[in-house]
Parts: structure tokens; C-alpha cells; sequence
């Protein structure tokens, strides 16, 4: 299964020497639900992180055909959005970095809001998203804390 396939993954990988360097990092790739199955596995053998490639795991969850995943956003997946941070959430009870990728996620608020409240260590997306996803970021990190900044003024 996938641990077996791991486990020679980094054997393969400390035969060149590399993972005696405290800077080379393994993360694993979650593209498919089973991969979350048997994510408790694959965290017992020392993977460094976890990337969720939100797009392939959104269309191999729901069955959704390519160019149609933007007539159903991730966000109103209620589904999809517990397996997304269930994710989270395991890895984060193994002290496992969790970062959440897809090139367009910025244009999903809610999704980002559910994902920011339970902990993911990072969000990944395009460069021309990037000041997109922080402000949505900020907005929900806001939210998460309480903190109303709307009449707050700086000098």
C-alpha cells in the first residue's frame, strides 16, 4: 500500500544521502480521497508535510468532469469541506505541517475561511492570486480572532 511505497521512497531517497540533510523535506501529495484513509499510515513514517491538491481531490470526491468544478464551488460541498479539514486536522494532531494548494482557491472565501479556522499551516496558489488569497486570508483570520478593524485608524 502506499506506506510500503513510502517507506522505499526513503530508503531510495538515503541511499544519495539526502534525507541526512535537516533542509530536504518529504511531503506527500493528497489528490484522492483513499489517500486521507490511509494518511494515518504514511504520518507514522515520518513524512515531513502534507500538500492537498484541492482541485484532483474536489473532482475524484464529487465526480466532477473537467471545466464543470467551477459551476460547483469547494465551498458548498459541505462534504468536501469536512474531508478537507479532516485532513487538516489529522495532520495537525501529528504535528504535521498541512498546506492547501489549487491556482484559483483565492476566489473561494468560504472555503478559505473553514480551512484558516481549523488550522492549515499554509495555502498555496498562483502568483497572480497571491495578494487575492492574503486578503481573503486576512479577512478570515480577522474573523477567527474577533477583532473588528473597520474604524481603526493608523497614524
Amino acid at each position: 500500500g502506499d506506506s510500503n511505497e513510502f517507506l522505499e521512497a526513503k530508503r531510495h531517497l538515503a541511499s544519495f544521502g539526502l534525507l541526512r540533510r535537516e533542509d530536504f523535506k518529504i511531503f506527500l501529495s493528497i489528490q484522492t480521497p483513499s489517500a486521507f484513509f490511509g494518511l494515518r499510515s504514511v504520518l507514522d513514517f515520518g513524512v515531513d508535510g502534507v500538500i492537498v491538491d484541492v482541485k484532483s481531490l474536489f473532482k475524484l470526491f464529487s465526480g466532477v468532469v473537467e471545466g464543470d468544478e467551477k459551476n460547483r464551488g469547494y465551498q458548498n460541498d459541505s462534504a468536501f469541506c469536512q474531508l478537507t479539514e479532516g485532513i487538516v486536522k489529522k495532520c495537525l494532531n501529528f504535528s504535521i505541517p498541512v498546506i492547501v494548494y489549487e491556482r484559483n482557491i483565492f476566489l473561494y472565501h468560504e472555503f478559505i475561511h473553514k480551512i484558516v479556522g481549523v488550522g492549515v499551516s499554509g495555502i498555496s496558489t498562483r502568483a497572480s492570486g497571491v495578494k487575492k488569497l492574503r486578503d481573503v486570508v486576512y479577512e478570515a483570520e480577522r474573523e477567527l480572532v474577533g477583532v473588528r478593524f473597520d474604524n481603526w485608524n493608523v497614524s
